[in-house]
C-alpha cells in the first residue's frame, strides 16, 4: 500500500535498537524503523528514530514490546 501512493516501504518489519548519545547528561534508549524508496537508478533509506523510554518500545530487560 506504502507503494501505491508513492511512500518509502519498510526496509525491516521490527524496530533494532541504536545507540545514540544526544547529550551526556541525558539518558536515553533509542530504537529506530529503516525505510527504503527505490527509483530507477538509486535507493534512499530513511530512518524513523524515537526514545524507547519515553514513547514506547522496550521493557526493562532491552527486549523488544509494542506497549510498555
Amino acid at each position: 500500500m506504502r507503494t501505491e501512493v508513492g511512500l518509502p516501504v519498510r526496509a525491516e518489519y521490527f524496530f533494532t535498537r541504536t545507540y545514540l548519545k544526544a547529550d551526556a547528561n541525558f539518558n536515553a534508549r533509542y530504537v529506530r524503523l529503516s525505510f527504503e524508496r527505490r527509483d530507477d537508478s538509486q535507493t534512499k533509506r530513511y530512518r524513523l528514530v524515537w526514545d524507547a523510554i519515553s514513547v514506547g518500545g522496550l521493557i526493562s530487560d532491552g527486549q523488544r514490546a509494542l506497549v510498555r
